[in-house]
C-alpha cells in the first residue's frame, strides 16, 4: 500500500511538472506574478505600509527570476524525496539508491527541459537542469540524513532497554 502511495504522488508530481512545463511564456510569468504579488501583499501588511504601483512593479521584476528558480528547486527537491522513498520500499542498498535517485531526478529535467523546447515561447535551460538536479540531490540526501538519525536512535533505544 506505502509503494502505491509513493508511485501515485511521484506520478502525480511528474504530471504537474509537465502541466507547469507546457504553459506558454506569457502563462508562465502570469502564475510568477501572481505569487509575487501574494508575497508583497503580505509585505505591505508586515511593514504597515501601501507601497506604489511603482514599487510594486520593481518588486515583481527583481522578484520574478528567484520566484522561478526557487519553484524549480523545491519541485525537485520534492521529485528528490519521492524517488529516495520509492526506492527505500525496494531495500536497495543505500549507495545504489542515491545514485538511481538523483540519476532519475537528472533524466527527468533534462526531458522536461527538451520538453520546453517545443512549447511556445520557452526553451530549454541548461542552468535549469543544474538548479532541478541541485534541488533534488538537497532533497535525496535530506532523506538519507533522516534515515541516518533515525537508525541511530533505534541502535541507541535498543542499546538502553
Amino acid at each position: 500500500m506505502k509503494k502505491i502511495l509513493i508511485y501515485f504522488l511521484l506520478i502525480s508530481l511528474m504530471v504537474t511538472i509537465f502541466c507547469f512545463s507546457n504553459e506558454p511564456l506569457y502563462s508562465s510569468s502570469h502564475q510568477s506574478s501572481r505569487v509575487i504579488n501574494i508575497i508583497i501583499d503580505i509585505m505591505e501588511k508586515v511593514s504597515n505600509e501601501k507601497f506604489s504601483i511603482e514599487k510594486r512593479e520593481r518588486y515583481v521584476q527583481n522578484l520574478s527570476l528567484p520566484i522561478r528558480k526557487l519553484a524549480h528547486f523545491t519541485l525537485y527537491f520534492t521529485l528528490g524525496v519521492l524517488f529516495f522513498l520509492l526506492y527505500l520500499e525496494y531495500h536497495i542498498e543505500l549507495k545504489q539508491l542515491l545514485t538511481l535517485s538523483i540519476l532519475c531526478c537528472l533524466l527527468y529535467a533534462c526531458t522536461d527541459e527538451i520538453h520546453q523546447m517545443f512549447v511556445f515561447g520557452r526553451n530549454g535551460s541548461l542552468v535549469d537542469v543544474l538548479i532541478d538536479t541541485f534541488g533534488s540531490t538537497c532533497g535525496i540526501f535530506v532523506m538519507k540524513l533522516l534515515c541516518v538519525l533515525q537508525q541511530k536512535r533505534i541502535r541507541k533505544k535498543r542499546i538502553t532497554t
